[in-house]
């Protein structure tokens, strides 16, 4: 038998939940807001750290680097007794910048991030639900959802593109920020 004859001999299941009847005679269900089915929210997070944690994951970043251990090996044997060649302050002062500027520098990184996060997740998106279109933040966008994009705008979600206004049905889209 070929393998087009199988195909045309498997018969289709018809889900009981189905909504929407395709064109080849197969239900399916878009998206049922009703169901209480737990998916991600669409908040976008690039910042590393949260103020809470900060400091110990930044302590644990910079001392990760090797030449940073060097260091706080070099001023550890240094305040040993008998072992130590300088004073203490003189073994404590050049290690406490190094780490200390560091960490200075990620956390106005990381501000940084969270700044943008923030204006990320609030931009404005027409949405079109039901029978009407309306505006929501970034954030707030759900499966199923269908946004109503002009050119050159920018959204942080996964989207499939439905339709274009252009004659040729032609859309572009710019990837640029995907990590």
């Amino acid at each position: 038998m070929s393998q087009s004859n199988t195909k045309e001999s498997q018969t289709v299941k018809q889900d009981s939940n189905s909504s929407a009847t395709s064109p080849f005679g197969r239900k399916f269900q878009i998206f049922d807001r009703e169901n209480e089915t737990q998916f991600t929210d669409n908040t976008v997070h690039t910042a590393k750290c949260i103020w809470w944690n900060f400091l110990p994951v930044a302590i644990f970043e910079k001392l990760r680097r090797v030449s940073n251990f060097n260091f706080l090996f070099q001023m550890i044997m240094n305040l040993l007794p008998g072992v130590g060649v300088f004073s203490p302050v003189t073994a404590i002062i050049p290690v406490g910048l190094v780490i200390g500027i560091g960490i200075q520098k990620d956390g106005i990184k990381d501000l940084r991030r969270h700044k943008a996060d923030r204006i990320m997740n609030r931009k404005a998106v027409c949405m079109f639900r039901g029978k009407e279109f309306e505006q929501i933040e970034t954030y707030k966008i759900q499966i199923g959802d269908v946004l109503v994009l002009k050119g050159n705008e920018e959204i942080c979600a996964d989207a499939i593109i439905i339709a274009s206004t252009d004659p040729d049905g032609i859309a572009y889209m710019n990837t640029t920020n995907l990590d």
